[in-house]
């Protein structure tokens, strides 16, 4: 009982009691993540999953060019691929694959016309019709609903076109 009451009282005790109620000590500034860093990507519908899919990838990719070392590359990298099923895809669980494809679907966004923004289906759109996929025009890429699992009702890049990416975007190269 003497030992335990000189450890409360003791100086490792207060220092163990002040550290606790602190949940940067030790972590410099720099190194804390902000909460919108861990926002996740926006898929209510089809308008929204292409808007964050382009936006995250874009933030990805000037970070890249300017050599950053910012946590929030990594967490634009992490929502654009969120926005792909890739469970069609070989290799799919492996970043290079990741990242090849995303790359690719961000070359062949870049090169086709998307329609204008208020052609694509946004959320009204979609709670007003229904629609479980939308098909870029003048594309194979679709966009599809998950049905199950703990995405399900977002709209995803589908598994079919994510798979045909590498031909997709082969063909764009060549004509």
């Amino acid at each position: 009982m003497t030992q335990i009451r000189r450890f409360l009282s003791g100086p490792l005790w207060i220092a163990l009691i002040i550290m606790s109620g602190v949940p940067s000590a030790g972590i410099a500034q720099s190194d804390i993540v902000q909460p919108a860093a861990l926002r996740a990507a926006d898929m209510s519908s089809p308008r929204a999953t292409i808007r964050s899919f382009l936006d995250d990838t874009n933030s990805m990719i000037d970070g890249w060019r300017r050599r950053s070392a910012d946590p929030a590359i990594v967490h634009a990298f992490t929502r654009a691929t969120a926005t792909m099923d890739f469970s069609n895809t070989a290799h799919s669980d492996a970043w290079s694959t990741q990242t090849k494809r995303v790359l690719m679907l961000k070359e062949i966004l870049d090169r086709i016309a998307l329609p204008p923004w208020n052609r694509i289906p946004d959320s009204d759109e979609v709670d007003r019709t229904g629609i479980d996929s939308w098909r870029i025009p003048g594309s194979q890429i679709r966009l599809e609903r998950v049905k199950s699992g703990p995405g399900r009702g977002d709209f995803v890049f589908s598994a079919g076109s994510v798979e045909r990416l590498d031909r997709l975007y082969r063909c764009l190269l060549y004509t």
